[in-house]
């Protein structure tokens, strides 16, 4: 596999506090990964080390085929990165910005510059400070994208936004950025823009890895089963796969990933089973529901 992100055992501690514990990720080549997690999962330190703004506590990372916070600037040209925080100076146009910008980039595209004002109904002489906030996400989007990236990196991008807003961002960042192949490495809390546009998914809880799979492959294979017996729940019983189980007197209610089945054919005498689909949703929260124990 051509990856783009890889990392091994990636650890940041803040003092006594581990943010991220021993990060395993592989983000193929092409991908649109979506990153999910809940506020203060871990998913910002990840994407902050990967960018080389954080050094590791342990463990180390490769981006590109770099190392975050070598130095390389010609590696790191390559990269594009929108966060919730980015600020345009609000005096400045956007066009002034995207002169400020491209004079830092040797990849800059002034032909796909102007063919992003358009795609993205910006205008260069519009101030920042008079823009909406969906706006300002959009001429980050430019700045972002007008170097061509290879790799794009957006971190809460449009959490901030209305839903509407957030959705058409998001689409047309993909939009624009399939057919030149680059990778899309995102991160969220919201289920639905992950669910949407993403064909890998990652789920963060407490700072570790819980889940890592193509979208399609988790969801065929994910279900909620609801195991009934005669009598009690026999001591020990547990289903194949199971991530979290739920005792109702004599019932079960498992969430199972890599669900098969012939599971259900290998139940003990006494038992029946019935399997449903699971989406994205009811996953992430039983994966992550010890965050709020």
């Amino acid at each position: 596999m051509d990856a783009v992100i890889e990392t091994s055992a990636l650890t940041k501690d803040y003092g006594s506090f581990r943010a991220l514990d021993r990060l395993e990720l592989v983000v193929p080549r092409g991908a649109v990964y979506g990153l999910l997690g809940r506020n203060g999962a871990g998913k910002t330190t990840a994407i902050r080390l990967l960018m080389g703004l954080l050094r590791p506590t342990d463990g180390g990372a490769t981006v590109l085929g770099g190392v975050p916070g070598d130095g390389d600037e010609g590696r790191m040209d390559r990269i594009g990165y929108v966060s919730e925080s980015m600020d345009i100076p609000g005096w400045m146009t956007v066009g002034e910005a995207a002169r400020f910008c491209r004079g830092l980039s040797r990849r800059w595209d002034v032909a796909y510059e102007e063919r992003l004002y358009a795609a993205l109904a910006i205008r260069p002489d519009a101030v920042v400070a008079q823009l909406s906030a969906g706006q300002r996400r959009k001429a980050g989007l430019l700045l972002a994208l007008a170097p061509r990236p290879e790799l794009l990196i957006l971190d809460e991008p449009a959490s901030s936004l209305d839903t509407v807003v957030r959705r058409e961002f998001l689409e047309q960042a993909v939009e624009l950025l399939t057919d030149e192949g680059t990778t899309i490495f995102y991160s969220s809390h919201i289920l639905s823009d992950v669910e949407r546009i993403a064909d890998h998914v990652g789920i963060l809880s407490l700072g570790r890895l819980v889940l890592d799979s193509r979208l399609d492959d988790l969801l065929e294979s994910a279900r909620r089963v609801r195991v009934r017996f005669d009598a009690a729940v026999p001591a020990g019983f547990e289903l194949p796969g199971a991530v979290r189980t739920q005792a109702l007197g004599a019932e079960l209610l498992v969430t199972v990933l890599g669900f098969e089945d012939a599971t259900i054919g290998s139940l003990p005498a006494g038992a029946q089973a019935e399997a449903m689909p699971i989406g994205l949703e009811d996953l992430f929260i039983d994966l992550v529901r010890e965050e709020g124990a």
